[in-house]
């Protein structure tokens, strides 16, 4: 895929599913993280990853992003 047709075709997600990710892809998405490029290659990526869902419940006030709160996130 070219870089112009990724530009294109990219979206923000809107809309989450409870369907569970697996380990496998989990990894993966980890592994795309941690090397994808940054300014100064200095990757400053934190990463958190939380699939117990009263753990969620406790973090999700602190870690609010505008009108998005952190339990809107995929769950692991």
């Amino acid at each position: 895929m070219e870089f112009k047709e990724l530009a294109v075709e990219r979206y923000s997600s809107r809309n989450y599913s409870d369907k569970k990710i697996d380990e496998g892809t989990i990894q993966l998405l980890k592994d795309i993280i941690r090397n994808s490029p940054s300014a100064l290659n200095i990757q400053p990526w934190k990463i958190k990853i939380v699939s117990d869902n009263d753990l969620k419940e406790k973090l999700a006030p602190i870690y609010s992003v505008g009108k998005h709160k952190f339990q809107r996130v995929h769950t692991c």
